[in-house]
């Protein structure tokens, strides 16, 4: 199967840090989709409140995602342990995201601004959270890169 991938793909692939990538930017597009549709296209609930229920959807696709593709080597310590620490990582990058939505629905409700807001909160997110992964919720996950797991 791996013939009709091109080498710099695979390459690529191997990065740890373009597979955290890969699977975040998956779980966003989960996440924003049902922020999108709960608060902005079907308007069932505030854009605050549409925050929490796409960001915890898309939480736990993003920790089953890495814990299968961007660290499969991880500790034999139990899979509740790797969610529970994976929940207090990402609650900073949470908490900074739902605070620029909540702060732009005071000042607008034009879609495409709390969208940026929303989307700058992902942002900011992605670098704390990387580092906590890597350090804390799966820092026993080797770091061998003929294995692909830097």
């Amino acid at each position: 199967m791996t013939a009709f991938i091109p080498s710099s793909l695979i390459s690529l692939w191997r990065l740890r840090v373009v597979r955290v990538a890969i699977m975040g930017a998956i779980a966003v597009g989960i996440q924003t989709t049902l922020f999108w549709l709960l608060a902005l296209e079907w308007q069932l609930m505030r854009p605050s409140f549409a925050v929490i229920v796409g960001t915890e959807t898309g939480l736990i696709a993003n920790f089953f995602l890495n814990n299968y593709f961007s660290f499969p080597q991880a500790a034999p310590t139990s899979l509740l342990a790797r969610l529970a620490k994976f929940h207090s990582t990402v609650l900073v990058s949470f908490f900074i995201q739902w605070a620029l939505v909540f702060a732009a629905e005071q000042l607008t409700t034009d879609p495409h601004m709390l969208l940026a807001a929303y989307a700058g909160g992902v942002l900011i997110g992605f670098a704390f959270n990387y580092m906590g992964y890597k350090l804390w919720v799966w820092k026993h996950a080797g770091a061998n890169a003929s294995s692909g797991t830097q």
